[in-house]
């Protein structure tokens, strides 16, 4: 029997993988203080969007978005223009997710599920993993209406 990771869709592990090495990247160009309150939620159209866990930490970070994009760029070859700041909560921003930022309703976060769950049965090879997933993603169905 194969291993659960091995049906993870590669695009996800990617990305994940690629905010973890941008998290990095960005701890050493932050003051330390900062560090247990920020984090990566993606890189979308040459926008590096981070997540705070709270507004005073949002306000902090902003005044050093400016330089810290000039740093990012110069000093690592990022790929980005600007840097984004969202406040997301404390419990998801060690997540790192883009889904969890407080602008995004529920609803959205469980169609982006749903559709998930659907394209990682249709990819399995295993019969009873692809069953189960999607059982799995007619309950999403079931919640969003």
């Amino acid at each position: 029997m194969k291993n659960v990771g091995d049906y993870i869709h590669s695009k996800l592990i990617e990305t994940t993988r690629k905010n973890k090495l941008i998290t990095q990247l960005l701890y050493r160009h932050l003051p330390p203080e900062f560090i247990a309150h920020i984090s990566v939620v993606g890189i979308k159209e040459k926008t590096l969007i981070l997540g705070v866990d709270s507004p005073a930490w949002l306000t902090k970070l902003r005044f050093l978005t400016d330089e810290l994009t000039k740093n990012l760029r110069s000093q690592t070859g990022l790929d980005i223009d600007t840097i984004k700041v969202r406040k997301v909560d404390a419990e998801h921003r060690q997540q790192g997710n883009k889904h969890y930022l407080r602008k995004k309703p529920k609803q959205a976060l469980a169609e982006v599920a749903r559709r998930q769950l659907r394209s990682l049965a249709q990819g399995t090879p295993d019969e009873r993993l692809s069953k189960s997933l999607e059982r799995l993603a007619g309950r999403v169905d079931k919640r969003i209406n």
